[in-house]
């Protein structure tokens, strides 16, 4: 996440229609300081977790639908500031990377690009395994 010229909001890649554009963090005044929980926040910001890909390394793709504050919108309904609806957390080796696509068909294409990534990940655990057994 990046902050905008004027330090004042952070930009993230969002996914929409195709196309790849730093659009502002969703959660108005959301700040990454590393003491605040990043799940929480996006927890009372109205996301809730959807679902998680991972392999069998480290690396983990956790996505994360907005439903509204106490969760009790649909994924239909429109994110108040215009944000996305869906946010994913590409995490690897203890950090991790957010981006957010706008609808589900652009949640799906995410996770279909970085599906070959997982891919490889778990066939390379799984020779590792088997070279050591």
């Amino acid at each position: 996440m990046t902050a905008d010229s004027q330090g004042s909001e952070f930009l993230i890649p969002t996914f929409s229609r195709g196309v790849w554009s730093d659009r502002p963090f969703p959660i108005p005044g959301y700040s990454d300081d590393p003491m605040r929980d990043h799940n929480e926040a996006l927890k009372e910001a109205g996301y809730v977790r959807f679902t998680e890909q991972n392999s069998r390394e480290d690396l983990t793709l956790t996505v994360w639908r907005w439903e509204g504050p106490g969760g009790k919108g649909s994924p239909r309904d429109p994110h108040p500031t215009g944000g996305a609806l869906y946010l994913i957390d590409i995490s690897a080796d203890g950090g991790y990377q957010t981006v957010a696509a706008a609808d589900v068909a652009d949640m799906m294409d995410v996770l279909a690009r970085w599906a070959p990534a997982l891919q490889t990940d778990v066939l390379a655990s799984w020779k590792i395994q088997s070279i050591i057994s």
